[in-house]
């Protein structure tokens, strides 16, 4: 074969190296096949002429070309100057997935273990080939988020430009970015760094939907296919290699998430718009001789109004597989109770310190502004914390709700509540301490 068929060992085209040398290989089985004994196959594995057939087939130069191809394509899409919807051809061949980006990594994770690209004798190389596409797409993540709250950060900044890691666009240390081949620092600096900035809700929940949807497919058909190529390796290391997969995925649908969630600055602007309409509180007790308030205020029933609109409205955030959607509105939510909580605070403490301050001057009785403000934000953040529960969130097990409601309720009713909360759990404890 080596003197009539020479072009059969040459790794210049991969497809047809790969074909041969499985064929190569399917021929030496078939030869060991015919062999009489164990003690047969072992001589002629252990021969000259095996050993000459063996370094005939030069599987670096095979997989140094497979690995430029894949990963470089891979990081095109990755680098693209724009984010890109899927393809029609791509969208057939994974249907989850929405993205351009997130197409091509499935596409290249799907090559590394194909039949016509996989060898076992390189099996080590593909399983790390693709560890290191999951890495280039997780770091891409990484890099959608920091150019995106970079802007946030610096509002006034031109269109486009970031500063800091993400807008060098450089590739990890190994990772296929760097093997590949890729051009240099100027063709780097695009992917996340040239629209990442200025990419608004639908682009985030795509994102992050991706994110979700990869997280699945790896940690399914493609960990089980994988495992199933690296039968030959012991237990313990493909198991090792599973959970390794597992980790990856893990921390790509992580990092999709922080994307989603820069929704909330946003959304929290547009929410916080209605919760300044508190101060409204504060002016009608100090201004007025309005009695005690009877009714929460009118306006509470808007302060998270932008963020059902947002949910409920058709397009990829509404698409959002529903764990997500409730992680984005308790994201938003703690903040908003958040920032209610910080006015409140300010708002009561300035309503004590005017009651004060006309008590001196004789022009108003102690603790009637005070009292009736904090009445009035009590019964608005009450009726606030149903508004909560037709989220699905059960209000007074956030955190930041419990703070709310502990800054604008008054610590007389505090008191009362509290007492109410102690006799409950006691006749509690009676009726199971009578169970027989």
């Amino acid at each position: 074969m080596a003197d009539g068929m020479p072009g059969v060992f040459s790794p210049g085209n991969p497809a047809a190296f790969q074909a041969n040398y499985t064929a190569g290989q399917d021929l030496l089985a078939q030869l060991e096949a015919l062999a009489a004994s164990r003690a047969a196959v072992e001589r002629l594995r252990s021969s000259a002429a095996a050993a000459g057939w063996a370094k005939r087939w030069n599987l670096p130069v095979y997989f140094s070309l497979v690995f430029q191809d894949i990963a470089g394509t891979f990081d095109a899409a990755a680098k693209a100057s724009q984010l890109q919807q899927a393809s029609p051809s791509q969208h057939q061949q994974q249907p989850q997935l929405r993205l351009a980006v997130s197409a091509a990594l499935w596409a290249a994770l799907q090559r590394c273990i194909a039949a016509d690209v996989f060898l076992q004798a390189l099996a080590d190389r593909f399983a790390k080939l693709a560890f290191q596409l999951l890495v280039r797409y997780d770091s891409w993540l990484q890099d959608v988020a920091s150019t995106r709250q970079a802007a946030l950060a610096a509002p006034t900044a031109a269109p486009g430009t970031a500063a800091g890691p993400a807008a060098a666009g450089a590739a990890a240390p190994g990772s296929p970015a760097a093997g590949a081949g890729a051009a240099g620092g100027t063709a780097a600096a695009a992917g996340p760094a040239g629209w990442a900035g200025s990419m608004g809700a639908e682009e985030c929940a795509a994102i992050c939907a991706d994110a979700n949807a990869l997280q699945r497919l790896v940690v399914g058909s493609f960990s089980s296919h994988l495992a199933g190529l690296l039968a030959g390796l012991p237990g313990d290391v493909v198991a090792q290699l599973t959970e390794t997969l597992t980790q990856l995925a893990g921390n790509i649908a992580q990092h999709g998430q922080q994307v989603l969630l820069l929704i909330g600055g946003d959304v929290l602007e547009r929410c916080m718009a209605m919760v300044r309409q508190l101060k409204g509180i504060t002016a009608t007790y100090r201004m007025t001789a309005k009695g005690p308030p009877v009714r929460h205020s009118h306006y509470v029933a808007g302060v998270l109004q932008p963020l059902r609109q947002l949910l409920e409205t058709g397009g990829p955030v509404q698409q959002l597989p529903d764990a997500l959607k409730l992680l984005l509105a308790r994201d938003v939510i703690n903040n908003v109770n958040d920032r209610c909580n910080a006015l409140s605070e300010e708002l009561l403490t300035t309503v004590k310190k005017t009651e004060s301050s006309l008590k001196r001057l004789k022009k108003s009785r102690p603790g009637e502004d005070a009292a009736a403000a904090g009445a009035a934000a009590a019964m608005s953040m009450a009726s606030h914390g149903r508004q909560i529960a037709r989220f699905g969130l059960a209000a007074e097990q956030l955190n930041s709700f419990k703070q709310l409601l502990a800054t604008v309720t008054p610590p007389e009713q505090q008191q009362q509540q509290q007492q109410e909360l102690q006799q409950q759990q006691e006749q509690q404890r009676g009726s199971i301490a009578e169970q027989p």
